[in-house]
């Protein structure tokens, strides 16, 4: 489900419709399990880049916070021991 929702918000994001392909990738997020970290990392850039181009950027740099979060979990996750 979590998938077809962010390809839905992909669509409506092409379509230039920010504020329903934000609600489509909040939605996915419900469906995505806490340790699917690079999708959460994904919908959260995503909802940043709608944000910005609605021009809301104080919640664009709250998702982007959320964002790098992921990352930094990815990158820990890959270092060598």
């Amino acid at each position: 489900m979590a998938e077809k929702l962010k390809c839905e918000g992909n669509e409506l994001f092409k379509n230039l419709e920010y504020i329903k392909a934000i609600e489509c990738y909040q939605s996915s997020l419900q469906y995505v399990a806490s340790d699917q970290t690079k999708m959460r990392c994904v919908l959260y850039s995503n909802i940043s880049i709608c944000l910005s181009k609605g021009g809301d950027y104080k919640d664009m740099i709250e998702y982007c916070k959320k964002a790098v979060a992921c990352v930094s979990i990815l990158l820990f996750r890959i270092q060598p021991t």
